[in-house]
């Protein structure tokens, strides 16, 4: 048991060290960047969205309905802009890891 994994483990190290299997640091680094801008991207965009349905639902609201469904209409766009965002990063998260695993499964693979 100990024999095979400590080969399996020298094969993966070396296969890992093989130049185009595994994506450079510098290219990572650009994924991760480029995750980190869609993410904040998203975020701004959505915060502007709140913001503009509020301000326009109370000027709206103000005059036609009862201040209960301002609240609530606040509330239910507030939580509909949370689970979107939530989504959004857990779809970049996964496929990084995704990514990721399918090199080292590659690489494991490959001799």
């Amino acid at each position: 048991m100990g024999f095979s994994a400590s080969i399996s483990m020298s094969r993966f190290i070396s296969v890992s060290d093989r130049p185009g299997l595994w994506p450079s640091g510098k290219k990572l680094a650009q994924r991760s960047g480029v995750v980190v801008v869609v993410v904040v991207v998203v975020v701004v965009v959505v915060v502007v969205v709140v913001v503009v349905v509020v301000v326009v639902v109370e000027e709206v609201a103000v005059a036609v309905v009862e201040p209960v469904v301002i609240v609530v209409v606040v509330v239910v766009v507030v939580v509909v802009v949370v689970v979107v965002v939530v989504v959004v990063v857990v779809v970049v998260v996964v496929k990084a890891t995704e990514a990721t695993v399918i090199i080292m499964l590659l690489s494991r693979v490959s001799v």
